[in-house]
């Protein structure tokens, strides 16, 4: 922060033109009236600021319950997902009215989950497995090629032969498939996700925010259980595409078989980091949280400062460390960045990437609730995470040179 006030104090002292140096000026009063903390006071959550779980109820043996009666700021970005489709659970609109009656849709997908989630080992194997994905997906989805799924060949590449890994996988499925079920109950209210906020809606802002200034900062806290219910939803699909420019949160890509043998081997790859997580949190479900943080600069730095500030600035000028053959993912106390896509979680989801981006939601799959959370973000606009866990390990980088550890050791459990 420091940095960038000295850059801008600098920039003033040199331009030539005055109403520039005004312009300039004026933002430098704006900044020094800046106070966005590291991290929301979730002791003391406010509209802005959403936990939903009672923090009184946080302890290291079971997971915290979940909060009712939470309420936003009618005008901040975040808003409720409380209406079917966008809320599988939520309640359906007929004839433009909120209809009263139980999503029925909700009861049928949450039955046959639930039907299968109980099934007994003999009466479970693959094509069951893939019929049910097909039958609870969102009506946006479809299966093209559900004759032989990624599931399929996942099996055939690392169970072939073992019937007692084939059972595993049969009752690690169903376990996903209870944890879907619990959705509803863990989300009371809905679920706020963290809207975009444009130059425009940033003008609009007025106190409490930080200062009268126009600085949007918004998060949503959840508990490890609440994600992981999410996540689970996700891998039957049940999310269908939300309004505005949101990544999409569905495993349909990874679960939909592809002809190309080095996407498959990346897809398999993939899968297993999604299982490893699964095969985690259904033995022994974690009783932490996570926040999910929106921050904008909105209009505070004009574009032609901000492009001045960007040209002028050195890392030279920055105190660095290089530290040679260590991971990001292993350095603590440190904030972790990512400079990637303007959508979270970039190719995580799909068959193709295997940047940093993708290695790192896959390390730590409770970010990819991010996805559902957080809608595209503006040039001025970053997202943080704060509290997600780490459940595996990886070596390599780029398509098909990731991943490659046996199941065993993605379960060695890594801190936060």
């Amino acid at each position: 922060m420091n940095k960038l006030r000295q850059s801008l104090e600098s920039m003033s002292m040199t331009e030539s033109n005055e109403a520039n140096r005004e312009s300039i000026q004026k933002g430098i009063a704006d900044y020094k009236k800046l106070e966005i903390c590291d991290l929301p006071d979730l002791s003391d959550p406010d509209p802005d600021n959403i936990v939903l779980v009672e923090l009184t109820t946080i302890n290291e043996t079971r997971p915290p319950i979940p909060k009712k009666g939470v309420t936003i700021n009618w005008n901040s970005s975040i808003e409720w997902l409380r209406i079917y489709p966008e809320l599988p659970w939520g309640k359906p609109i007929l004839s433009g009215k909120l209809d009263g009656e139980t999503n029925r849709h909700w009861i049928e997908v949450k039955k046959k989950l639930s039907d299968f989630a109980g099934k007994p080992d003999w009466d479970v194997d693959i094509d069951v497995i893939e019929t049910l994905i097909k039958d609870v997906a969102s009506e946006n989805y479809t299966f093209s090629s559900f004759d032989k799924t990624s599931l399929r060949d996942y099996m055939e590449h690392y169970n072939k032969d073992d019937d007692q890994k084939t059972i595993e996988f049969y009752k690690l499925i169903r376990k996903i498939a209870h944890l879907a079920t619990r959705a509803d109950a863990l989300f009371p209210e809905g679920i706020p996700v963290l809207r975009s906020c444009s130059e425009s809606v940033v003008d609009d802002l007025r106190p409490p925010f930080t200062n009268g200034a126009q600085v949007l900062d918004v998060s949503v806290t959840l508990s490890q259980e609440q994600c992981a219910s999410l996540l689970a939803c996700a891998f039957f699909n049940l999310f269908g595409p939300l309004r505005g420019k949101f990544p999409k949160f569905a495993f349909k890509d990874l679960l939909e078989t592809t002809y190309d043998d080095e996407l498959q081997t990346l897809v398999r790859q993939k899968l297993r980091f999604v299982f490893a997580y699964f095969s985690s949190v259904t033995s022994h479900m974690p009783t932490g949280i996570v926040s999910f943080r929106r921050v904008s600069l909105g209009t505070f730095l004009d574009k032609d400062m901000w492009e001045k500030l960007t040209k002028d600035s050195k890392i030279s000028e920055c105190r660095l460390h290089v530290a040679i053959g260590q991971k990001i993912e292993d350095q603590t106390n440190h904030i972790q960045m990512d400079f990637a896509n303007k959508m979270i979680g970039g190719g995580t989801l799909t068959k193709k990437g295997s940047a940093q981006e993708e290695i790192r939601f896959l390390t730590c799959p409770e970010m990819i609730v991010s996805c559902l959370l957080c809608e595209e973000m503006d040039v001025y606009e970053a997202i943080h995470i704060v509290g997600a866990q780490t459940y595996s390990n990886y070596s390599g980088y780029g398509i098909c040179r990731i991943f490659d550890f046996p199941l065993e050791y993605f379960l060695r459990k890594k801190p936060k």
